[in-house]
């Protein structure tokens, strides 16, 4: 796995690769906080988390930024926000793999996870990013002519 990026050198408002307990990209908020902004599944729900950086330290940093992707935009609702990062799950699952995984690994994790977001679903479930509501949620923000999702 590649270096931590301390949390002096993340930048406020860009997605970052990160290794957390609840997800594999978040948006930095910001130094005041020291909080990423993650989609989290938890029962079958899907909504925005905050999860804090590792040097904030114990009991609650559990993030660590692997890489910088891009700035986010502006978002006008929560729901935009969150059916944005459930599409960069997607669109950025190799390089969340690589980050993630040593070379050697990479052809069985691709695999055994879902080839869409690299999420391992347990037997027998379907990944959380092919869920119809996720999917609709995609939709109904395409629909609306948002030019973020």
């Amino acid at each position: 796995m590649i270096p931590m990026i301390p949390i002096a050198e993340c930048k406020p408002g860009y997605l970052y690769i990160i290794d957390a307990r609840n997800s594999r990209l978040g948006i930095y908020v910001g130094p005041e906080q020291g909080a990423f902004t993650i989609s989290r599944y938890k029962f079958g729900s899907n909504y925005l988390f905050d999860e804090f950086h590792w040097d904030t330290g114990e009991p609650f940093g559990t993030v660590q930024p692997l890489k910088e992707l891009l700035k986010a935009p502006e978002f006008k609702t929560e729901d935009e926000k969150l059916a944005w990062l459930n599409q960069m799950a997607i669109d950025h699952a190799d390089e969340i793999l690589t980050a993630h995984c040593p070379p050697e690994n990479q052809d069985r994790i691709r695999k055994t996870h879902c080839p869409k977001c690299m999420h391992f679903p347990k037997e027998g479930e379907v990944c959380s990013l092919d869920r119809d509501c996720i999917r609709q949620s995609l939709a109904r923000f395409k629909a609306k002519g948002n030019e973020n999702v």
